[in-house]
């Protein structure tokens, strides 16, 4: 759809999706039901996390700053969770990066934009599929077997289509490539609801995406400046070894390969001495 709308104008895409995420906005503005955290003080008074009482009852201000970053401060200290956000941050800098180049080198010259979508077009329909099996895999298959071939296929499958010339050859290596990755995610984001109370899940959430699309907007800047010295293919290669160093370095952690089924996580939690939040 962005390569149709590019045919009509190429300021087209950037104002449709500035509107899309004007109505997002909108339909989050929307959002009532929430829960609040509450702060108990010596006296045993509930009030809102908001605010913080101290003895006297004065109200002050809570330290906002510190719950902005809590979340990172965590990620980055615990040493199973930075191992797994270093190995995240590499996957979506470089396959994102890989994509948009792709994306860029199709529409060179201003021809073949719809084109140039067919490779995004081509990993969405691969992550469908994968979500249609994961639901069955996740209580199936230990978790850690699941994490281990989606870094596996992602590291394969971008290898594959940076050496496959054809666009054809690209899209099917991009969509085989990510069907593990619903899956993958599914034990991810369950482990970590798992590992962090409820009121932190934000902040953690937060924290993961300023890192993961921080590097997604320097492997970007880089990528196109290797783009412009060293040409699309030797670049994309170049991504593609960031993707197998990802998955090398995933798979080395036990703990995160040897992760079970949901059902036995906490014993699993337990042996490993995983840090919770």
């Amino acid at each position: 759809m962005g390569g149709l709308l590019m045919t009509v104008g190429h300021a087209v895409p950037f104002l449709t999706s500035a509107v899309l995420s004007v109505l997002g906005v909108v339909s989050a503005w929307r959002i009532r039901r929430y829960w609040k955290r509450a702060t108990v003080d010596d006296s045993g008074h509930s009030g809102n996390a908001d605010d913080a009482i101290d003895v006297s009852g004065a109200i002050t201000a809570a330290p906002r700053w510190r719950d902005a970053l809590d979340g990172m401060i965590w990620l980055l200290h615990d040493r199973f969770q930075r191992h797994l956000i270093i190995a995240a941050t590499m996957v979506t800098g470089a396959s994102n990066a890989f994509l948009l180049l792709t994306a860029l080198d199709i529409s060179q010259g201003g021809s073949q934009l719809i084109s140039a979508g067919f490779i995004n077009a081509a990993s969405a329909v691969g992550m469908l599929l994968g979500a249609l099996m994961a639901s069955q895999l996740v209580n199936r298959v230990p978790g850690g077997v699941l994490v281990g071939v989606m870094f596996a296929l992602l590291a394969a499958g971008f290898t594959g289509a940076a050496l496959v010339p054809s666009m054809v050859g690209k899209a099917i290596f991009v969509a085989c490539s990510v069907l593990a990755l619903p899956a993958g995610n599914a034990v991810l984001g369950g482990l970590s609801n798992t590992l962090v109370g409820k009121d932190k899940l934000g902040r953690v959430g937060a924290g993961s995406m300023v890192l993961q699309y921080g590097a997604y907007g320097v492997a970007v800047a880089l990528a196109g400046w290797g783009m412009q010295t060293i040409g699309y293919g030797p670049t994309c290669l170049i991504l593609a070894t960031v993707l197998v160093a990802a998955a090398a370095y995933a798979l080395t952690m036990r703990s995160l390969i040897t992760l079970p089924t949901p059902d036995r996580w906490a014993k699993h939690i337990q042996r490993w001495s995983i840090a919770q939040f």
